[in-house]
């Protein structure tokens, strides 16, 4: 729950993101849904400098090849909780 509660306000409170995303490193997550999530939010802020949406993060994670189908699985069920 914490983690999700994390995620939420990190992509909808831009003035919390600013705050607390560059003290985020993908060592401080345990579950491989949260890395994969983290990881790709971090991809995307830094390409385009901004925060992503939950759909962002879902076609980001689609589109890479190199994560699992069932890893994706969890990250969908992750980023839509």
């Amino acid at each position: 729950m914490l983690i999700e509660n994390l995620f939420y306000t990190l992509l909808n409170d831009s003035n919390f993101f600013s705050i607390v995303y560059m003290h985020l490193n993908e060592k401080y997550f345990v579950d491989r849904e949260h890395v994969i999530a983290f990881k790709k939010l971090s991809e995307f802020h830094l390409k385009y400098n901004k925060i992503p949406t939950v759909n962002d993060l879902k076609l980001l994670i689609e589109s890479d090849t190199n994560i699992s189908e069932s890893d994706t699985e969890l990250a969908y069920s992750f980023l839509n909780s």
